[in-house]
């Protein structure tokens, strides 16, 4: 007959056993993080790459549909932004070359997703998480660590100023100067974040994803693995169709703020970026080894078949190819299939049936004041 204390004794009993490694442990079931991907935050996440070289986001943007302008002040950098569907600009006066803060922007926009968000929508303005999460992401090593880095985090954060106005569909969206994330407070290992309610607008633009294993990563590659998921949201109609699209390795480069393989200079001959001495090591080859971080990490931890990514890099063919042609015209090829490219598909179907709800309900609006006004 059990009694209580048995029941008792063969819990702790497990749990020691279990502790001890003595029982098999279980598979950690890998997944997909929903993460909210945007113009505003993707100039962040550009912005913090480039830390005290800030200045040189205006001569790494190649994009003809996009113009990017960097104002370095006394007190503050101002970071301005124009494409044909925002237009913004970022005022941030706590500059640091902080590796961890673009991985940890990235978790605050998933748990403000998880946490705060329905259809596209702020439902409520804070999220919480322990720093215990931090440390089991791999983003900090300790809690004390996560707590330290919090602190220097938080005054990057707390001194980010927006202003802009976006356009999706039909509608403007404006939001004049004011702080994004008005609180953030530490207490008894939990952190909570505030967003500002006008700024969700902002960050719910789109949604793309990112594997659960991407904070394993090392900087460079966890950065190269948010470009590949960032443009293969813009590109999923390619995906669709060939199971693959392509990123030209300059543009790659310039995202990862890697060194210039030549001399950049403004109207007046004025050096504004310097050549380095050695392209291949600090270019290629470091593009090159994020890949191949991101193939064996994918390989060793997702739990769908390694054969939905395939990451290849495409040089020019030719025995006289150096590195400023492998640049311009190299690419990497991104084969998504299986669940990664049904989830972008279905992430593009979501948008769609959301847009066209919002059409609905403002017809539906309209149409009632018609009837009422008769």
């Amino acid at each position: 007959m059990k009694t209580k204390q048995n029941v008792l004794n063969g819990y702790v009993d497990a749990i020691n056993a279990y502790i001890n490694n003595d029982l098999p442990q279980p598979t950690k079931k890998r997944g997909l993080y929903s993460v909210p991907s945007s113009p505003t935050s993707h100039l962040l996440m550009r912005s913090y790459n480039a830390g005290e070289h800030i200045e040189q986001l205006k001569w790494r943007n190649r994009s003809k549909a996009i113009t990017i302008g960097v104002d370095v002040k006394k007190d503050c950098v101002e970071v301005h932004y124009k494409s044909n569907t925002a237009e913004l600009t970022i005022n941030q006066n706590n500059i640091v070359n902080n590796k961890i803060l673009s991985r940890l922007l990235i978790f605050v926009l998933i748990q403000i997703n998880d946490q705060c968000c329905h259809n596209g929508n702020l439902f409520k303005t804070t999220a919480s998480f322990s720093l215990q999460e931090l440390v089991d992401e791999h983003i900090y090593d300790s809690v004390q660590a996560a707590k330290v880095g919090i602190d220097i985090a938080a005054k990057s954060l707390l001194s980010i100023w927006l202003k802009g106005t976006i356009k999706k569909g039909r509608r403007n969206n404006s939001y004049q100067y004011a702080t994004i994330f008005p609180v953030i407070n530490v207490d008894a290992g939990v952190c909570t974040i505030e967003i500002n309610k006008y700024a969700g607008p902002f960050f719910l633009t789109y949604f793309t994803i990112l594997p659960d294993y991407c904070f394993n990563l090392h900087h460079k590659a966890f950065n190269l693995l948010y470009y590949i998921f960032f443009m293969g949201r813009m590109e999923k109609d390619k995906l669709k169709d060939k199971g693959y699209f392509t990123i030209n390795l300059r543009e790659l480069s310039n995202f990862l703020m890697l060194p210039s393989d030549k001399e950049i200079k403004d109207g007046n001959g004025n050096l504004l970026i310097e050549k380095t001495k050695n392209p291949k090591q600090k270019i290629l080859d470091v593009i090159e080894k994020a890949v191949d971080e991101i193939l064996s990490i994918h390989k060793e931890y997702y739990e769908f078949s390694v054969n939905d990514m395939n990451l290849q890099i495409i040089y020019p063919k030719g025995d006289n190819v150096n590195t400023v042609s492998k640049l311009d015209n190299g690419y990497i090829r991104v084969a998504l299939c299986g669940h990664l490219s049904e989830t972008f598909i279905n992430i593009s179907k979501k948008q769609s049936s959301i847009i066209t709800a919002r059409k609905n309900k403002k017809i539906a609006i309209e149409n009632k004041s018609l009837n009422d006004n008769q």
